[in-house]
């Protein structure tokens, strides 16, 4: 008699503790991957500097959207923007800025690439290393900003630090 009844309030408690943790521990945010402090390196300027990504959650009634917001970005800009997120891998979706103003006050019509390549590592997120495909062009602005023409293309990796 005792032995049954330990039995079966040992499945009730199990059973009930089994919900619990899963409540606990929430499904991953595609967005998550990316959220993070990152040690970046500017090729062409031969730079380092620090980026932070963070989430921001909107109900967008797309269930691979969330907007993402980027602090000190290529060192220049702070934007947020609706990303589209795959999910069978880290991979960020493109987009593309005009105007956007750098922490100089200079505007620039800016795009991170949309063409996603593996191979290439355009826009992605590999383990804690991150790849980010950018385009500057400041060709309608640079006059009125006071300022010299510039067109980059450029390649910005980093390493996410925990």
């Amino acid at each position: 008699m005792w032995r049954s009844w330990w039995f079966i309030s040992l499945i009730i408690l199990f059973c009930g503790c089994n919900k619990y943790i899963k409540d606990d521990y929430p499904e991953e945010k595609l967005c998550e991957r990316f959220a993070g402090k990152y040690k970046m390196y500017d090729p062409l300027s031969g730079e380092n500097y620090w980026m932070e990504v963070s989430c921001i959650y909107v109900d967008h009634f797309v269930s691979n959207a969330d907007s993402i917001q980027f602090v000190n970005f290529a060192n220049k800009f702070s934007f947020t923007y609706l990303a589209y997120f795959s999910s069978t891998n880290s991979y960020l979706d493109g987009t593309s800025i005009d105007p956007l103003t750098d922490k100089n006050g200079y505007r620039w019509n800016f795009s991170n690439s949309s063409n996603y390549s593996y191979e290439n590592r355009h826009n992605l997120l590999i383990q804690d290393s991150i790849y980010i495909r950018l385009w500057m062009n400041n060709a309608q602005y640079y006059i009125d900003d006071s300022t010299n023409y510039q067109d980059i293309e450029n390649i910005q990796s980093g390493i996410k630090v925990h």
